[in-house]
């Protein structure tokens, strides 16, 4: 689709009568009992192993797959268990 045919379906918005809904809550909240293992299928492990500077190469790049890369696999699997 061109620039212009993008603008010219721009979505239009009455900020007048848009509402706003105000969040339930505000601030920092603490959970204390939780099940960690619910919370690891939601962590994106890649940022953090580029962030130290374990990277595999392609199709072993990003994780779980980068455990299986030759190179690296053994180092990620380390770190990420020490995680």
């Amino acid at each position: 689709m061109s620039l212009a045919k993008s603008r010219q379906r721009k979505p239009i918005v009455d900020w007048k009568k848009a509402t706003i809904t105000k969040p339930s809550f505000l601030g920092t909240r603490v959970i204390d009992d939780y099940d960690l293992q619910k919370a690891l299928s939601y962590i994106d492990w890649d940022p953090f192993f580029q962030s130290w500077q374990i990277r595999g190469k392609y199709p072993n790049r990003t994780y779980p797959k980068i455990f299986n890369d030759k190179t690296v696999g053994a180092e990620a699997r380390k770190l990420y268990d020490n995680a």
